[in-house]
């Protein structure tokens, strides 16, 4: 079973996870858009933005990007690929 549910997992599209005001971003190729309003970041197939107020990164190592502020939306786009 655990094989199975990583074949269904594809490492190569973006990961988030929002908990209150904060959220960390995995999967990050670049940073696209940084204002307090909004977070856009490239992740290779497709793209995310997070939209909000106070939004501020406080930290980035490798492709891992996390954030804290009032989060108002999450947005995904780009090529839709689910699995190669």
């Amino acid at each position: 079973m655990k094989e199975e549910i990583f074949q269904d997992l594809d490492l190569k599209i973006p990961w988030i996870l929002i908990h209150g005001n904060h959220g960390i971003i995995d999967n990050v190729k670049s940073i696209e858009l940084l204002s307090d309003e909004i977070i856009a970041v490239s992740c290779g197939k497709c793209s995310l933005s997070v939209h909000g107020s106070k939004l501020s990164i406080t930290y980035l190592e490798g492709e891992r990007v996390v954030f804290d502020g009032n989060i108002d939306l999450v947005e995904f786009y780009g090529k839709k690929v689910l699995h190669e």
